[in-house]
């Protein structure tokens, strides 16, 4: 569904003009796979079979701990002691005792401890995921859902309220769509024309955020992130930014939403956009995260057009959701 609303892109004869970085984790392999069936859909010589239409796509990924652009469990010790942090935070463990009566029944209806930690968080996303899929449910969640809800959502948010944390997990991604959009620009990259990230809600509400797009609900299932390049009628290359965050993808993506960068309008000059991310770039990873060289070993840098996916998707360069 995700690929089809992108649009067919079989005029990218070439597979070399396509580069797809994925999580480690299946659903973000799995969602990349299908995403690429619809939108990289073979013709002419890549069709080897007349009634298979589907061709193999390369997709890219290092293990969690070794990546620093879509893992949020990717090794940086101060990022995990900030997170830590969060999640201790005062507004958090407030909202936990303010419902600690409700969370306590919960917890001995589940067999599973949602008086603290994550795991209200989880649990959350284990029944939404059977509301979506109008499974059966037990009585009790409707009873208890809007307390689990918003104990979730808390959880969600201190996952992504931090601004060490928006640097050092974010900033590596936005350096790398930068880097590789002016890689096109010069002619670096001549044939590369898509770049899709297939990583986590997570991963789009934090370039959100870090972008200053606030107040922003958490993004859907087939969420989708856009960066699009486009050259100008005066020579010029902008960056345009499109949401596509449909509550019903399997009904249709819908139409994108523009997001406009603070001081541009829907077509930002690509130095406007530099210029935007600069405080989020580390000058050394490795070091503000406190990490040892030995420890770096293994990390790889992903390169271009540019798109992130939400299990969940970024175009020209494109982030999606998957979880």
């Amino acid at each position: 569904m995700l690929g089809a609303a992108l649009g067919n892109t079989s005029d990218l004869d070439d597979k070399m003009k396509v580069l797809v970085n994925s999580s480690a984790t299946d659903r973000c392999l799995t969602s990349a796979a299908a995403t690429m069936a619809s939108f990289y859909a073979p013709e002419g010589r890549w069709k080897f079979e007349d009634d298979l239409n589907w061709q193999p796509i390369p997709i890219h990924y290092v293990p969690p701990y070794q990546d620093k652009f879509l893992s949020f469990k990717g090794k940086c010790p101060r990022v995990t002691a900030e997170m830590i942090n969060q999640r201790n935070s005062e507004e958090l463990q407030e909202l936990f005792q303010k419902y600690q009566a409700q969370l306590e029944i919960v917890s001995n209806y589940t067999g599973l401890n949602v008086s603290q930690g994550v795991n209200a968080f989880y649990l959350h996303d284990t029944l939404l995921i059977e509301k979506m899929h109008n499974l059966t449910i037990p009585e009790w969640v409707d009873l208890f859902w809007e307390e689990i809800h918003e104990i979730a959502d808390s959880i969600f948010q201190s996952f992504t309220s931090s601004p060490l944390a928006l640097r050092l997990r974010v900033g590596p991604l936005l350096q790398d769509i930068d880097r590789n959009m002016r890689k096109k620009i010069s002619g670096d990259l001549p044939d590369l024309k898509v770049q899709m990230h297939s990583a986590h809600d997570i991963n789009i509400a934090a370039v959100l955020l870090a972008l200053n797009f606030t107040n922003m609900p958490r993004p859907p299932y087939c969420a989708t992130l856009l960066f699009e390049l486009h050259e100008m009628s005066d020579a010029t290359w902008a960056v345009r930014l499109l949401y596509l965050n449909s509550t019903d993808p399997l009904a249709g993506m819908g139409e994108p939403q523009v997001l406009e960068l603070d001081d541009c309008s829907e077509f930002c000059p690509v130095e406007n956009f530099t210029n935007q991310i600069q405080h989020l770039i580390p000058e050394n990873w490795e070091q503000e995260c406190q990490l040892h060289t030995s420890n770096t070993r293994g990390i790889q840098e992903n390169s271009v057009l540019f798109r992130i996916m939400n299990n969940t998707s970024i175009r020209s360069h494109n982030l999606s959701r998957q979880d």
